[in-house]
């Protein structure tokens, strides 16, 4: 577990999730803009996004963290996918990065042409 007092306070722009115990730490080097972006709120509580938006020279991306609590219903994965997309619609220009802690257990997920795909394992399906 990384915490940020463990970076360099001079050398990293360090942004963590807004909830108590905090799951999510984005560590941006000080030589790049970084801002935190947010988002409409979410009607979960439980769930933890933190959005970045970094510009690399010429380029910029947005470094999203998500945390889902493990057996989590599918009203959190909807909330998450909601914020994605409203993001998406107001910086569509920008590169995506999106990482994080999703508890999917037993997920079985294919990587295609179109994608990667997802399907929750028989047991993960009662709470997806």
């Amino acid at each position: 577990m990384i915490h940020k007092l463990d970076l360099p306070a001079t050398s990293y722009f360090v942004l963590m999730g807004m909830k108590i115990l905090a799951h999510i730490l984005i560590a941006v080097k000080n030589t790049f803009a970084a801002e935190m972006l947010s988002v409409p709120m979410i009607p979960v509580s439980n769930i933890e996004l933190l959005f970045v938006l970094v510009v690399f020279g010429n380029k910029k991306i947005i470094l999203g963290g998500v945390y889902v609590p493990p057996v989590s219903g599918s009203d959190i994965y909807d909330s998450h996918i909601h914020s994605v997309e409203f993001l998406h619609s107001q910086y569509s220009d920008n590169e995506f990065i999106f990482m994080g802690d999703f508890n999917l257990l037993s997920a079985n997920c294919d990587d295609s042409n179109l994608g990667v795909h997802f399907s929750p394992s028989s047991t993960q399906s009662d709470f997806i």
